[in-house]
């Protein structure tokens, strides 16, 4: 058996700049008030049984509920102070921003797809703070147009619907970041950063109009 060059076997990165990465990082966590410093993703409820597992593979349905309910309402936080910290004077282009507070209705567990997710973005019209609402596909009724929610008797209008799944959701691009880590890590990061690179295009097209 022919042994495989070690060049072909190991990662090489530079110490410095990874050390650096990670000061800078912990510079900026440790100058915030609020940071988020407990664990988001508990132990999971079963044991992998291959290297690569789908996440809702790893927990029963009652700690998913729990784990996605947790992680939008971090999510409308971290969201909020990334905007205010990297866009002041851009802030009222985003549109997520320029909407809050907000309610999202995430519907979870249908019985026909395990996997999926709705995710249905209501305005609260400038009342109150923002809000996370789980519920099950079984508890939500639809007009036609989909645009009207009802859920356990509370009517809600929907500006936004989305359609995703749990694994989609947890997943993790990795594009954001320099360093791998595994997905456990990235959930939130994920979906900050992928909100925010999708309105931010739009953000910087009405700034550019306005200062035509």
């Amino acid at each position: 058996m022919s042994l495989r060059p070690i060049e072909y076997c190991v990662s090489y990165l530079s110490l410095e700049r990874e050390e650096q990465i990670l000061e800078e990082a912990l510079s900026i966590i440790k100058a915030r008030t609020g940071a988020v410093s407990e664990t988001i993703l508990p132990d999971t409820d079963s044991t992998p049984t291959a290297p690569v597992m789908r996440p809702r593979e790893l927990f029963t349905r009652e700690t998913l509920g729990s784990i996605i309910h947790r992680l939008y309402n971090l999510f409308f936080d971290e969201y909020k102070i990334i905007i205010e910290t990297n866009f002041p004077t851009l802030k009222g282009h985003f549109r997520l921003y320029s909407e809050m507070p907000v309610h999202f209705l995430v519907c979870v567990n249908s019985e026909t797809d395990k996997n999926q997710i709705e995710i249905f973005e209501c305005s609260k019209n400038g009342q109150g703070e923002n809000e996370v609402t789980l519920c099950d596909y079984s508890e939500v009724e639809t007009t036609q147009e989909r645009m009207v929610v009802r859920v356990k008797g509370q009517s809600y209008r929907a500006q936004v619907v989305m359609s995703t799944s749990i694994d989609f959701f947890m997943r993790s691009s990795n594009q954001s970041v320099l360093v791998e880590l595994p997905w456990q890590f990235l959930a939130l990061r994920s979906m900050v950063y992928d909100r925010i690179a999708r309105e931010l295009p739009e953000a910087l097209a009405a700034l550019r109009s306005v200062s035509l």
